[in-house]
């Protein structure tokens, strides 16, 4: 017809500008330059990605065409017909335009030719040059077979890309052309970005490890399983043309890709990577014959395809995230345009359906989370994309009333993506409005011991001086909610104070079993330390104190459980051992510093604790600051002797041993200074001994006796004592 006859006319004036441009080296270069953008774009989906046709990203790509195409028109001689046909281009109606510059071929017969592009067969399949029984070819027949199916689809994919870039000139370029509708310019750069994308595509290495493309690894699954082969192009021909035919209708939106070329190519569970850059000029400038009336039509479909992508790509990035490159796009904004994808924002949906999709759009976000659950550095943008759905989710519900059932399972989904993410202010929020009480209590619960085992006690801190306004019920004690508390609420200091000091007494009750390495150890909560760090952070150092005394008691616990099982006793590493000791030292020396910054002289002491939870042994007596000073330097001198290499192994046998095994251990290894200093605090503390003689005394006399003399009169002292 008429249109038909116009098309083939543009065409072939469009294959007559490309031909002056390749003959002048000065737009051969422009040429060179909107080829590399194009190819770049099409490498990283960047027109997707970063919202070419939104942001108007694509002029920086169009302002170059227009300056080629307009240079290549002005030195171009044109006959009356041509202006003609030029000055018609302003005037072309969006339909007409969409497809003409989206048919894959041409309807001249000279431009055909030229670009040596024919129209594929769409009834060959591949059984149409094969006979006989079904059986696995040789492999150098197959190998030859894809070798030339490869190339005839890459020449007639690069032809088809060629005359979409033409076109692309044409339209965009041309003085007359730059008139046309917005709409008639998004068909040009879809078709050209398509095509370049097509044909970037099929040279990508596959991701079975085969090192093959994944166009052969498409093309050898075709022929695998067949016999009696024609040799050369007429086995190769049938399979070229089935694949050209099946991308041509996946382009021409007839199919989202359930033909044999789905399989592989746009597989976004097999290929995503690829996937992902075909979809994303379809997503882009998606085709104005596709009605975006349903939900459930292809254009919903292919977004969420390419959301899907997107997300397994962020994952992937995040992955190597220490060997990314800087072309690289980040997880999180990738994350973000997957998040827009997932959004269906049609005007005749009515708020059951607009939720249904904001809904189905968090679980999409959330499901994709664990992939890329090892990477800190991004996680938490990945986890703040989840929580902006799941806000809309709740703000669409709260809204309009309906699907209410949903929001407990939304803020317990936000609670959960918070906590993977360390967002701890978006975990509490997301604790706090949880409409379930028992829910409420059991997320708070895991807020305030996730913080302490991610060792984000600053946050605690300032949460704890921050809030101080919650429901009583989420303490789930009913004598106190019975006292009337729920009226004016709870302070999160108190909250959290109960359940690390409860977690800290559950972990003490727990002997050391395997965790025997470094690892174990370095990664096991310190839940007496934060307890410490709260009660310091608000002056309360009798509180502060109490926690570090039960911070030594409790590890000089879990080393005797671990010694006292019916089985082996547990032999604990160096790390492990070494760990122990600082642990009881800074424990009993922050334990004295808390108390002496008690304001009062006279409150400078510390009460029997009269809890016996988990049987953790207690201080049967009060301890004064002079008793806590004493065991202090007693704890200090048990880790410098512990820290020598002839100290016995046994962690359990160190904190254990009477004063005056301490003493003669301590001596024996010529720690004089230590030994001493232990038997002072332990003579001051019974005040002599039965007889009027002094402890003291007693111990510096044998400390003289047996190391020091001895040692200044003989050249060597061995380590028991004796002479050498």
């Amino acid at each position: 017809g008429v249109e038909d006859t116009m098309a083939g006319k543009l065409d072939e004036l469009s294959i007559e500008l490309l031909a002056c441009i390749m003959s002048n080296p000065e737009l051969r270069q422009l040429l060179c330059r909107v080829e590399s953008i194009l190819y770049d774009g099409a490498s990283k989906a960047s027109s997707l990605v970063n919202g070419w046709s939104d942001k108007s990203s694509d002029r920086g790509l169009l302002s170059v065409v227009e300056l080629l195409g307009g240079s290549a028109v002005a030195s171009m001689p044109l006959d009356d017909a041509q202006i003609q046909l030029l000055g018609d281009l302003s005037r072309l109606r969006p339909n007409f335009a969409e497809a003409w510059l989206t048919a894959p071929q041409s309807a001249s017969s000279s431009v055909s030719e030229q670009l040596v592009i024919s129209k594929p067969s769409l009834t060959i399949t591949p059984n149409d040059f094969t006979t006989g029984t079904r059986k696995t070819p040789p492999c150098e027949v197959e190998e030859a077979i894809l070798s030339s199916a490869s190339s005839l689809i890459s020449g007639h994919l690069e032809s088809t890309r060629l005359l979409a870039l033409s076109r692309l000139i044409l339209v965009v370029g041309s003085p007359q052309g730059q008139g046309n509708h917005v709409l008639v310019k998004r068909s040009a750069l879809r078709s050209v970005l398509y095509f370049t994308a097509l044909s970037w595509a099929i040279h990508q290495t596959t991701s079975t490890g085969k090192h093959r493309t994944v166009l052969e690894e498409h093309l050898s699954q075709e022929v695998t399983g067949v016999s009696s082969f024609h040799p050369g192009m007429a086995a190769a021909l049938p399979l070229a043309e089935t694949f050209v035919a099946s991308a041509f209708r996946y382009y021409a939106n007839e199919t989202l890709g359930g033909d044999a070329l789905s399989n592989l190519i746009f597989s976004p569970s097999r290929e995503p990577r690829v996937t992902l850059r075909l979809l994303a000029p379809l997503v882009e400038y998606a085709s104005q014959s596709i009605e975006p009336t349903a939900e459930g039509g292809i254009r919903q479909k292919r977004r969420k395809i390419a959301a899907e992508c997107l997300l397994t790509e962020a994952a992937a990035i995040a992955k190597h995230a220490g060997t990314a490159t800087a072309n690289e796009t980040s997880p999180g904004t990738l994350w973000s345009v997957a998040s827009k994808l997932l959004l269906v924002t049609l005007g005749s949906m009515d708020d059951a359906s607009q939720i249904s999709n904001l809904i189905q759009r968090v679980r999409v976000l959330e499901r994709h989370l664990n992939p890329i659950e090892g990477s800190m550095t991004h996680l938490p943008l990945s986890c703040g994309v989840v929580l902006d759905a799941i806000w809309d989710a709740i703000s669409s519900i709260t809204s309009s009333r309906e699907m209410t059932e949903e929001i407990p399972t939304l803020w317990s989904i936000a609670f959960q993506t918070s906590m993977l993410g360390h967002l701890w202010d978006e975990a509490l929020r997301a604790c706090v409005h949880n409409p379930l009480a028992d829910r409420k209590k059991s997320d708070l619960k895991r807020l305030i011991l996730g913080m302490v085992e991610a060792a984000a006690l600053g946050k605690i801190v300032d949460m704890s001086l921050t809030v101080n306004d919650l429901s009583a019920s989420m303490l789930g004690d009913p004598e106190v909610i019975a006292e009337g508390t729920t009226t004016t609420g709870v302070d999160l200091f108190d909250l959290a104070a109960k359940i690390i000091e409860e977690a800290a007494y559950e972990q003490a009750s727990v002997s050391l079993g395997s965790e025997t390495d470094e690892s174990a150890f370095k990664d096991r909560p310190n839940y007496w330390g934060c307890l410490y760090t709260l009660h310091a952070s608000r002056g309360n150092w009798r509180q502060a104190a109490y926690a570090m005394d039960m911070c030594g008691k409790a590890t000089a616990n879990s080393v005797s459980l671990s010694n006292s099982a019916p089985q082996k006793p547990i032999v604990l590493c160096k790390a492990a051992s070494k760990k122990i000791m600082d642990d009881a030292c800074l424990s009993a020396q922050a334990c004295v510093h808390a108390v002496s910054l008690t304001d009062k002289a006279s409150h400078r002491y510390l009460l029997p604790t009269g809890n016996n939870q988990d049987n953790i042994p207690s201080e049967s007596r009060l301890l004064t600051e002079e008793d806590l000073e004493r065991r202090a330097a007693r704890a200090l001198a048990l880790r410098m002797y512990f820290m020598d290499e002839y100290s016995p192994d046994s962690v359990d046998d160190i904190l254990k041993s009477t004063s005056r095994d301490t003493i003669d251990s301590l001596a024996m290894l010529g720690y004089y200074d230590q030994a001493i200093a232990v038997a002072s605090g332990v003579s001051s503390k019974r005040k002599g001994l039965p007889g009027g003689v002094d402890l003291f005394d007693d111990a510096l006399k044998y400390i003289l006796c047996t190391y020091l003399v001895p040692a200044s009169i003989n050249s060597r002292v061995t380590i028991g004592g004796g002479r050498g």
